[in-house]
């Protein structure tokens, strides 16, 4: 079912801003989630399996690793309701058992070390305040994990995989110069339905 529903929406590959840097606050309208966060939590399950990257990978699991900041109410509450979905989810990709992880945002810790250990092979990103969005993509980048976010405005700062809505149907949204600068190789299954867009600022 979850195939029939992804084959059936407009894959939207959308092109990154190579400048600007976003400074998100609390109640930033920016970054409201446009679809609800356990379809959001189904639909990167599924994602992962068009994901021709993940298949050669050694693990004996698909890490998806979620950052949040405990801090920040919209943030914790994400996280939360990702952790209620984790705890019921049985969903494999590549022969594999997905696992949802949990990482909280902290000052002074190195990102690209902690995806390492916690060995991501995709990030989800929260909603965030006073981060830079790009540089948590960049990080998950240099572990070859891609950044997902339900933000419809964190795909144009480096994340890979967003969430909008279109009719009323969910929508994804994918950048494709973040996403292969990740190291994510999408099956022209899911990229045929795709309006692709490249990214001028950067090269793959």
């Amino acid at each position: 079912m979850l195939l029939a529903a992804a084959a059936a929406m407009v894959v939207v590959l959308a092109a990154r801003d190579s400048v600007a840097r976003p400074a998100y606050q609390a109640g930033d309208r920016r970054q409201t989630m446009l679809v609800p966060l356990p379809a959001q939590a189904a639909l990167v399950e599924r994602i992962l399996t068009f994901d021709r990257s993940l298949e050669t990978h050694e693990d004996t699991t698909i890490d998806i690793v979620v950052l949040y900041q405990p801090e920040y109410r919209a943030s914790r509450d994400a996280q939360a309701q990702l952790a209620s979905f984790a705890s019921t989810a049985r969903a494999t990709a590549w022969g594999r058992p997905i696992r949802w992880r949990f990482l909280a945002l902290v000052g002074g810790e190195s990102l690209a070390g902690a995806f390492a250990a916690l060995s991501a092979d995709a990030v989800y990103l929260t909603p965030v305040r006073a981060v830079d969005v790009r540089a948590l993509a960049d990080a998950a980048a240099a572990q070859k994990a891609a950044l997902y976010s339900g933000v419809p405005d964190y795909l144009q700062h480096g994340v890979a995989v967003s969430f909008g809505v279109q009719a009323s149907h969910p929508r994804i949204r994918i950048n494709l110069d973040a996403a292969r600068r990740a190291g994510a190789d999408f099956s022209s299954q899911l990229l045929q339905l795709a309006d692709v867009s490249r990214d001028a600022g950067r090269s793959p």
